[in-house]
């Protein structure tokens, strides 16, 4: 059963705006993956697993959020003082996405 233009479009306009790696271990799965995606398009909430589910957040198209667009406005509420950014990853401290708190002597 083919899907409906406008289902289609908007799987294929989600899936373009994904940053997908490039090959590696898991590139078969992941093929496969989009594969079945494409052929089933994304959720709706007339779709039967979805039914009492709103799958707005799947469906809604994607917005690229440009992140040192907001950083100038957060530095200066602080003045001289430069913040330091601590960063969890799932419960997890993620020292390569923080800053280093060594270089200016905290610990």
């Amino acid at each position: 059963m083919a899907l409906p233009q406008i289902k289609q479009d908007a799987t294929e306009a989600r899936i373009a705006a994904l940053d997908l790696p490039v090959g590696g271990w898991s590139d078969a799965a992941r093929q496969s993956a989009l594969g079945r995606l494409r052929e089933m398009g994304l959720p709706g909430r007339r779709d039967e697993y979805w039914k009492y589910t709103d799958p707005s957040a799947l469906t809604t198209p994607v917005t690229a959020v440009d992140a040192t667009a907001a950083r100038p406005a957060m530095e200066s509420q602080f003045g001289e003082v430069r913040p330091r950014r601590v960063r969890y990853v799932n419960g997890h401290h993620r020292p390569d996405l923080s800053d280093d708190p060594a270089q200016d002597g905290l610990s």
